[in-house]
C-alpha cells in the first residue's frame, strides 16, 4: 500500500487557505464538511453554513454522489491511490457543472479529512460532449447516405434522417419533414407524433414556423424557444402524452437544386430546448439530408433512365425485353395466352422531312398519349424503336383485338395535329401475334407480328398513299 504523507492542518491555515488559493476546495471527510474558502462559495453560489446544512452530496447528481463518497472512504484509509476524480454538481441557480477533484490527506483536530482542491472542466467537458456527438452525427449521416444504395423508398430515408436526428441533438424528442407541394408543406415522414393527428397534416408555407422565424426568407436554420407565443400556433398532440405538445423547435429548410424543397423540424415538448451548438448541428443535417435527397433523385432519375422512354413515358426497348421473359415464363407455367402487337407509325418520316422532329416528336406523343384508351392495367406498352412500339395484350382474341386497335387508328385519323397551321394526321400500321399459336420466343413473335404489320401498312398506302 502506497504510503501518503498526512498534512496537518491548524486553524490559522483554514484562514491562508481562504486568502491565498485562487482554486475552490473544501476538506471533508464522510461524516462532515470541516471547511470551504470563497472560491468555492463562488463556484456553488453557496455559503459555507449552506453547504455545511444541506451537506455536499445535495448539490451532486445522483449518479455521482455514491461514487465521490466511496472515494474519500478509500482515501482515508489508503487503499485509493489515484488523487483525481470528476463529478457533476448543480449551483444553487441550478447550473451544472463539470468538477475535476485532486485530494490530499490532512489532519485537524487529531482527525482525518480529505483536501479537495477543485477545477471547473465544464467548458472542456462541453467541447467533448460537442465532438462526440457531431462524430456520432457523421456516422448517423453516413448511414443514411449509405441506405440509398440498399432502398428506393424515399420514405425510408426521411424515417432514417429522423431518427439519427433526434438521437443526436441532447433536448430533442420529435420530429417531422415537410416537403413542399405548390403554395402548402405537407408532411411525408415525422417521428413522436399521434398519427392521426399528423398524417396528411397540410400547411400553407407562409404559415410554416421556419417562414415566420425568417421573415418569409426560408434561408436559415432557426431556434423558436417558446412556439406558443407564435400568431396561429395550434398545439399538436405528441405520442408519448396525449396533453403534451411541442414548446420549443429546431427548423431548417432543405434546397434541392438551388430551390425551396422543404423543411426539416426537430422538436422538443420543453421550452428553450435548444441552443447555439445545437444549430450547427442542424445545419449539419440539413446539408446532409440536401444530400440525400439529391442523390435519391439522381437514382430514381437514372431508374427511370434505364425503364422508360424520355419522350412518350413509355417503357423502352430493354426494360420491355426483361418484362418480357417474366411473362414468358408465367405464362409456360399456366398455360396462359398473350398477344404481342408490333406497331408502326406512318408517313413520320415525311413529318420529320418537312416540318422537323419537333412535330415528330408530337406525333410520337399523340400516339402514345392515346393509346391510354386501349391498354388495359394488365396491358404493357413500350417504344421499341424510333417509329416503332412493341405491346402485350392479355384476355382478349384476335379478332377483338383488331377491332379495338382500328377503332383507335380511326379516332388517330379524326384527330389531327395542327403544325404551322397545317393538320398532320398521326396515323400507323399494326400486326399481331399470339403467344403458343406463333411462337414463345420474343423474336418468333415479332417477326410474325412485322410481317402482319407490314401487310397491314401496304393495304393503308393503297387506300391513303403515304409519302
Amino acid at each position: 500500500m502506497e504510503q501518503i504523507d498526512i498534512k496537518i492542518i491548524k486553524e490559522n491555515d483554514l484562514q491562508t487557505l481562504n486568502s491565498l488559493i485562487p482554486n475552490p476546495l473544501i476538506i471533508i471527510n464522510s461524516q462532515e464538511i470541516l471547511f470551504a474558502n470563497k472560491e468555492f462559495e463562488l463556484l456553488t453560489g453557496y455559503s459555507f453554513n449552506e453547504i455545511k446544512e444541506i451537506d455536499l452530496n445535495q448539490i451532486m447528481t445522483s449518479h455521482y454522489k455514491k461514487l465521490f463518497y466511496l472515494n474519500i472512504a478509500k482515501a482515508i484509509n489508503g487503499t485509493n491511490i489515484n488523487k483525481n476524480f470528476e463529478f457533476r454538481i448543480s449551483t444553487k441557480e441550478g447550473n451544472i457543472l463539470w468538477i475535476e477533484c485532486q485530494w490530499q490527506k490532512v489532519s485537524h483536530n487529531s482527525t482525518i479529512y480529505i483536501l479537495a482542491t477543485m477545477i471547473n472542466i465544464t467548458d472542456r467537458k462541453i467541447a467533448e460532449h460537442n465532438l462526440s456527438s457531431l462524430l456520432n452525427l457523421r456516422d448517423s449521416m453516413l448511414e443514411v447516405t449509405q441506405s440509398i444504395v440498399r432502398t428506393n423508398s424515399i420514405e425510408g430515408i426521411y424515417r432514417l434522417i429522423l431518427k439519427n436526428a433526434i438521437k443526436s441533438i441532447k433536448n430533442a424528442r420529435l420530429g417531422s419533414i415537410m416537403i413542399k407541394q405548390e403554395d402548402s408543406l405537407k408532411v411525408v415522414s415525422h417521428i413522436g407524433f399521434i398519427e392521426d393527428n399528423i398524417n396528411d397534416f397540410e400547411i400553407p408555407i407562409n404559415q410554416s414556423f421556419l417562414y415566420k422565424a425568417t421573415d418569409g426568407k426560408l434561408d436559415n436554420t432557426s431556434v423558436i424557444s417558446d412556439i406558443t407565443k407564435i400568431e396561429g400556433f395550434e398545439p399538436i398532440r405528441t405520442s408519448d402524452n396525449d396533453s403534451e405538445y411541442i414548446k420549443s423547435t429546431l427548423t431548417a429548410p432543405i434546397y434541392v437544386n438551388g430551390d425551396f424543397f422543404g423543411i426539416v423540424n426537430i422538436d422538443s415538448t420543453e421550452f428553450n430546448a435548444f441552443d447555439e451548438n445545437d444549430i450547427k448541428v442542424m445545419e449539419f443535417i440539413k446539408n446532409n439530408v440536401e444530400i440525400a435527397i439529391s442523390n435519391h433523385m439522381l437514382y430514381e432519375e437514372k431508374v427511370y433512365l434505364s425503364q422508360f422512354d424520355s419522350l412518350t413515358n413509355l417503357y423502352n426497348r430493354s426494360y420491355f425485353e426483361k418484362i418480357f421473359y417474366n411473362i414468358k415464363e408465367k405464362s409456360l407455367r399456366y398455360e396462359e395466352k398473350f398477344n404481342l402487337v408490333v406497331f408502326d407509325l406512318n408517313g413520320l418520316k415525311f413529318i420529320n422531312d418537312n416540318f422537323g422532329h419537333l412535330a415528330g416528336d408530337m406525333v410520337l406523343e399523340q400516339f402514345a398519349k392515346g393509346c391510354s384508351g386501349i391498354i388495359r392495367k394488365s396491358d404493357i406498352l413500350a417504344r421499341y424503336g424510333g417509329d416503332e412500339f412493341i405491346g402485350i395484350f392479355f384476355n382478349s382474341n384476335h379478332n377483338l383485338l383488331s377491332k379495338r386497335l382500328d377503332g383507335f387508328l380511326e379516332s388517330l385519323e379524326k384527330n389531327p395535329i395542327n403544325i404551322e397551321g397545317t393538320n398532320i394526321k398521326c396515323s400507323f400500321s399494326y400486326g399481331i401475334a399470339t403467344f403458343g399459336e406463333d411462337g414463345i420466343l420474343l423474336n418468333d413473335l415479332t417477326k410474325t407480328a412485322d410481317q402482319r404489320m407490314y401487310k397491314f401498312k401496304m393495304d393503308y398506302k393503297m387506300k391513303f398513299p403515304i409519302v
